[in-house]
């Protein structure tokens, strides 16, 4: 049998930022993924949302400097959910720093400009 494997441009991406962030985090960076996608049966997802998983959560958080930021990766042509907007909308309320990018290079601009990568991309 032959398994095609599947293509998940959205996991490129975030790998790309992981990368990034594993290289180049600025001094006192924290920051984490929140493994709360994914396909998963309905009694493990009622499960995991009653243990207070919360469904629109971005792909990178990150704390530096008591700030808190917040980072959405999309492919160049994915969508973001009204799940994804709310969550957002709200720790933006809260005072988080927030944003959703668009592929790689966008992601990487972003934690620059919010300083928590040290020098820049070329």
């Amino acid at each position: 049998m032959i398994r095609r494997k599947i293509r998940r441009p959205e996991d490129e991406v975030q790998k790309g930022v992981v990368d990034q962030l594993k290289v180049r985090a600025a001094e006192g960076v924290v920051w984490w993924h929140t493994p709360n996608g994914g396909k998963m049966n309905p009694r493990t997802g009622a499960r995991l949302k009653r243990m207070g998983v919360l469904a629109g959560f971005p792909d990178i958080a990150a704390l530096k400097d008591g700030e808190f930021y917040c980072m959405e990766l999309k492919a160049d042509t994915g969508r973001v959910t009204p799940h994804q907007h709310e969550v957002l909308g709200r720790l933006e309320n809260a005072g988080a720093y927030t944003a959703i990018c668009f592929g790689l290079d966008p992601a990487i601009r972003v934690l620059e400009a919010w300083g928590l990568l040290k020098g820049r991309a070329i």
